[in-house]
């Protein structure tokens, strides 16, 4: 009974991920989001830090 490693453990990328190069239409959504969600945290600290 032979162990394998999972994929994400092995060393090499047998199969490159085709979410972020393949797909024009992710990153900038992507982006978009984590600012927004940078720009609500840094709004809400602001404002309950001048309270």
């Amino acid at each position: 009974m032979t162990r394998r490693a999972p994929r994400y453990l092995s060393g090499r990328a047998d199969r490159p991920r085709p979410r972020i190069e393949d797909t024009p239409g992710l990153p900038v959504p992507l982006l978009l989001a984590s600012a927004a969600v940078v720009i609500a945290t840094a709004g809400t600290a602001l404002i309950l830090w001048s309270l």
